[in-house]
């Protein structure tokens, strides 16, 4: 969802009378390409009466997006994922002559395909080990209720042959002014809890 049409929105829902806590609205922000998505924030440059309307109507707004891994995270996971960004970016310029706008990096679609070919190959190498046949049938089917631990970290695939993915629900914290997780949905465990705990 825009970024900005949320905000666009909130607004109005704030003049409308909407935002007193009767109502809660949710974004879903698949990914982060400022681009085409915008930034999902209540500030506009230049709109300072519609920024402080906009930050008291956030407070009646939940985000759901995929879970990120954290900046300051020392994890193996996030050290390989960090190094795959790096080297998309630097391979994106070098070889395609393509600068990502500041701010902005390779979106998770970049790194879904990567993890999509690494998930190929170790399923054409376990065929070839025990001489099973590589149609590709074999191939999906090899796929199925399957958690595939990668260097950038789990894939799970459930009964139906789909990606789950931990989603993150955040709630804007008027103190700091942005979106912070307060539930984690966790993938393939079908459960929440707080992002606290």
């Amino acid at each position: 969802m825009n970024g900005y049409r949320v905000r666009d929105f909130m607004i109005a829902a704030s003049l409308a009378g909407m935002t007193n806590g009767e109502y809660v609205y949710f974004a879903f922000v698949p990914y982060e390409v400022l681009r085409s998505v915008g930034v999902m924030s209540f500030e506009k440059a230049g709109d300072d009466n519609n920024n402080q309307i906009a930050a008291e109507a956030f407070r009646s707004l939940l985000t759901i997006s995929p879970c990120k891994y954290s900046e300051a995270s020392s994890s193996p996971i996030f050290q390989t994922r960090k190094a795959l960004v790096a080297e998309f970016t630097r391979r994106s310029l070098t070889d395609y002559n393509f600068t990502y706008p500041l701010g902005e990096k390779p979106n998770e679609f970049v790194m879904a395909t990567y993890d999509a070919v690494e998930i190929f190959g170790r399923l054409v190498n376990e065929s070839l080990a025990s001489n099973a046949t590589l149609s590709g049938a074999s191939l999906a089917r090899a796929t199925i209720n399957r958690t595939f631990e990668l260097d950038t970290g789990s894939i799970v695939i459930d009964k139906f042959g789909e990606r789950l993915v931990n989603h993150c629900v955040s709630d804007f914290d008027t103190l700091s002014r942005q979106f912070k997780v307060s539930v984690i949905s966790e993938k393939c465990i079908c459960q929440t809890f707080p992002a606290n705990a």
